[in-house]
């Protein structure tokens, strides 16, 4: 495998984390809203949902799925239901300012919030449409390793791109949390967590 292509495909994979999306603007309002560790866990949670997409591409099944109409249609659908449910969780949750020093030391929080990034990161069809249109082309057939093999090493340098980016946001945004511990500000990100996850339900139900 050529130093090269992993250098061009490391270059684009960045640009692409970078780009706005559900995953890095959650990052965001976790770190700003709750504090930069659990930005490092949602960063963590995201980083894992690779191992799904680099998992299903190596074994040629995200190409079956991608050639059926069927197969995107279902999968855009068990993402937007995914979505309209956290925002059904989001309106139904309290917007009073929480115990935030208790909410970063519960392991079962912080369990519940990297399961949250990771299935975010395995039900979005934009993701596996990446692994399945874009990754391939940084494959050589005449290399010495395996397609496969090569795959799986594009799929650990995307994912260490991903938790890198991501904690680095969360850095970042963290930082900035002490201006917003105020019970007016909970409200707002309650109404805007809420919208963020319908509007993401709808726009991939509206996909299908």
């Amino acid at each position: 495998m050529e130093i090269d292509s992993l250098i061009k495909f490391l270059a684009a994979a960045t640009v692409l984390i970078f780009m706005p999306g559900p995953d890095i603007l959650f990052v965001i309002m976790e770190s700003v809203a709750r504090g930069r560790l659990r930005g490092f866990v949602a960063a963590g949670g995201f980083a894992s949902g690779v191992l799904v997409h680099t998992a299903l591409c190596a074994a040629g099944v995200s190409a079956v799925v991608a050639s059926s109409r069927c197969g995107i249609a279902a999968l855009k659908c068990a993402g937007a239901a995914y979505f309209l449910f956290l925002a059904y969780k989001s309106f139904k949750a309290e917007a009073a300012v929480p115990n935030l020093e208790g909410l970063e030391n519960s392991g079962q929080s912080m369990l519940r919030l990297f399961s949250t990034a990771f299935f975010m990161d395995v039900m979005n069809p934009k993701v596996l449409m990446f692994f399945m249109g874009f990754l391939p082309q940084f494959v050589d057939a005449g290399a010495d390793f395996s397609p496969r093999n090569q795959i799986l090493v594009f799929g650990a340098v995307f994912m260490a791109s991903v938790f890198a980016a991501f904690s680095l946001t969360a850095v970042f945004c963290g930082s900035l949390r002490g201006l917003f511990l105020k019970s007016g500000f909970w409200r707002a990100e309650k109404w805007v967590r809420t919208l963020f996850f319908a509007v993401l339900g709808a726009g991939f139900l509206a996909m299908a």
